[in-house]
């Protein structure tokens, strides 16, 4: 999702982002453009936003936009709610993220292509028999 950081003014009413303090673990992307990418991993569970404007490696107040396209609403929802949860108890929530469906299937492919070193297309045609 889409983030805009500004730098942190150290007012009360505006709460500032920080990756120092958050109990998990925050990998951060400068490119050279000046963006900035940060995926934060807690428990198996994965978050990244695009962030552009201020460091993100100092505190910030993050903003985005409040009016999406459809397509997008539901999935921008989402990151602002694991956002909130995050700040407000340490932890993406499970219920956010539902196991996935294909796990034992994606594991055994991998498996396969780990033992056998064959290409997709071969591991693929032999799932399919």
């Amino acid at each position: 999702m889409p983030v805009i950081a500004e730098r942190a003014s150290g007012s009360l009413t505006i709460p500032s982002f920080h990756l120092r303090p958050l109990p998990c673990r925050a990998t951060v992307l400068l490119a050279h453009d000046k963006s900035q990418y940060v995926l934060l991993r807690n428990a198996q569970r994965s978050l990244q936003l695009a962030i552009s404007g201020a460091d993100i490696l100092q505190p910030a107040c993050l903003s985005a936009d409040a009016i999406w396209p459809a397509a997008h609403l539901k999935h921008r929802l989402w990151v602002l709610e694991c956002l909130n949860n995050l700040y407000a108890y340490g932890q993406l929530p499970g219920r956010l993220f539902p196991p996935e469906k294909r796990w034992s299937r994606l594991t055994f492919v991998i498996f396969v292509r780990l033992m056998a070193h064959s290409p997709e297309h071969h591991i693929s045609r032999s799932l399919k028999h």
